[in-house]
């Protein structure tokens, strides 16, 4: 499988760039989501939010551990079927306030961080 890399939007070039076996793996997470109502997109080096989670506004649980992300963006509010959030292992700066609203979500995975300004690392390790 060659993928010229340099035009496409999805997936991302970041997984492109990972070769074909991470970007299968990352389409079939996609697909098995809009009947799983599940996606597992760990461990597949994700620097930015996928924004094909959007298109499966339904889904329930979200796993983005072992990746690279840096920021989840508020508009992670969208996904009001949401109830299990897991971002454990990445390089978080903060969390959006607006999972303080989403009220169906009842079970958060977190690592804490000493560099993780929102919420404090004190609060993290709390629980």
């Amino acid at each position: 499988l060659i993928l010229d890399v340099e035009d496409t939007v999805s997936p991302y070039p970041q997984i492109c760039a990972r070769g074909a076996n991470i970007v299968v793996q990352y389409l079939r997470a996609i697909k098995s989501a809009r009947e799983t109502k599940m996606v597992d997109l760990r461990g597949l080096g994700l620097t930015t939010f996928p924004v094909e989670i959007y298109t499966i506004p339904s889904i329930t649980a979200l796993h983005l551990d072992d990746n690279y992300l840096q920021a989840l963006p508020p508009s992670l509010e969208r996904l009001t079927a949401l109830t299990e959030l897991s971002v454990t292992n990445l390089q978080l700066q903060s969390l959006p306030f607006v999972l303080g609203a989403m009220t169906g979500l009842t079970d958060l995975r977190l690592t804490a961080s000493r560099t993780m300004s929102n919420p404090p690392y004190e609060i993290v390790v709390q629980g």
